[in-house]
């Protein structure tokens, strides 16, 4: 559609604003993305930040996958179509390697792994400030 670009370019500026501004006033910072690209993730974990900025925010990219089976029926369940799901997966990168963040990978394929999930992230975050 005519003008979607200019609306996603519009989003991605105004998030990396509002995230930069936060992270400078000393907030934490979660974006909850299902972004399908290397590229887009690293925008959204990339801060802005002058590099000897007095603040280095630690960077977490928390990578929670589920079976293709799984995900499949997920979907269904959502009403997405068959076709959109293979378009998605055709398109889908796993994250690389990168040294600006922290991987986190979990397993989702059931409700007890989503507890289970929950529970370590919720202790290793606890009454941490990340920077």
């Amino acid at each position: 559609m005519p003008g979607d670009q200019n609306r996603e370019d519009c989003v991605k500026e105004v998030l990396n604003h509002s995230k930069n501004l936060f992270i400078a006033k000393g907030f934490n910072v979660v974006i909850d993305s299902t972004a399908y690209l290397d590229s887009l993730r690293n925008g959204l974990l990339s801060t802005g930040l002058p590099e000897k900025a007095p603040i280095s925010p630690k960077k977490y990219l928390i990578w929670i996958k589920a079976s293709e089976e799984c995900l499949t029926k997920r979907n269904l369940a959502r009403g997405r179509t068959r076709d959109t799901i293979s378009k998605w997966h055709g398109q889908w990168q796993n994250p690389s390697a990168n040294d600006n963040y922290t991987l986190l990978e979990f397993e989702n394929n059931s409700l007890q792994d989503l507890e289970r999930i929950y529970k370590k992230l919720d202790n290793l975050f606890e009454n941490k400030n990340p920077h």
